[in-house]
């Protein structure tokens, strides 16, 4: 039924409005009430055709069949005068958007290398937080050390040839909440723990606004998943709280578990 209705919409209506009103000055809603005008004059004409048969002697049944079909008209070309509005105004929509040749921005660049981490990466890795943090927040060489030594595999790393310009890194435990001692012991990473934290998202300021940490988080998210984990947390500044919650994450409020570089975080969660 779906089909034929359709097929009699494209033959009947879709087709003899683009051969007809095909000009773009013409809006979605002037057809609609054309085709509505032409629905109810053709609906006028059946039910005075249906009264005549009624007055006439012998042909009461053939005046009800005509009613009956005026009534079914009448409803098809309510359904009729829905549906192309919906689709001409659609239309007219995609019409609007910016032309292709318009400077594009945040389109990830799939030359991009994604990988996880090992101890070579160590040096550009601390090299990358420097230039991310102020020393207040930034994690020292010697803490990423400790880092790889226990989760290497929980780096997401983003490389462009050689260079690495973007990290997302964190463990994973059954503790529910981010806390400072996180960050400083590394050995509290547990391979079976149930939330995946972050601890840093980072970019060199020269490859930024394009997208690439947004796609190591959606590939920290991804291997979260199926790995089998409850949910990701991270913390962050108030400012950032919008950007996370983009991805799925749910402010928390304020903590009062980390508070390293006397700055303000908010927890955020994204729970599967």
């Amino acid at each position: 039924m779906e089909f034929l209705i359709e097929f009699l919409f494209d033959l009947f209506v879709e087709v003899p409005m683009e051969l007809t009103m095909e000009s773009p000055r013409v809006k979605p809603w002037v057809k609609t009430a054309l085709w509505f005008l032409l629905a109810n004059l053709v609906t006028v004409l059946l039910v005075l055709i249906a009264v005549s048969m009624l007055g006439e002697e012998g042909r009461a049944g053939d005046g009800k069949v005509a009613l009956v079909f005026a009534a079914v008209w009448f409803l098809g070309s309510l359904e009729v005068c829905r549906r192309y509005h919906k689709r001409g105004w659609q239309r007219e929509r995609s019409c609007e958007l910016k032309p292709a040749t318009a400077p594009v921005r945040n389109v990830p660049n799939p030359d991009m290398v994604i990988r996880t981490a090992t101890m070579a990466d160590l040096d550009a890795i601390a090299a990358v937080e420097a230039e991310c943090f102020p020393a207040a927040e930034a994690a020292t060489r010697a803490e990423f050390q400790q880092r790889l030594t226990h989760y290497a595999d929980h780096f997401w790393l983003m490389f462009d040839g050689n260079k690495l310009v973007s990290f997302v890194d964190g463990f994973v435990t059954n503790e529910p909440d981010l806390t400072d001692e996180m960050y400083a012991n590394a050995a509290l990473h547990d391979p079976a723990g149930q939330w995946q934290m972050i601890f840093g998202v980072n970019t060199i300021p020269a490859y930024r606004n394009h997208g690439y940490a947004a796609q190591l988080i959606e590939q920290a998210i991804l291997d979260a998943r199926s790995q089998g984990r409850k949910g990701l947390v991270l913390t962050c500044k108030p400012e950032k709280v919008p950007y996370y919650t983009k991805f799925g994450f749910s402010n928390e409020g304020i903590t009062s578990n980390s508070t390293h570089g006397g700055v303000v975080w908010h927890q955020m969660r994204l729970t599967f």
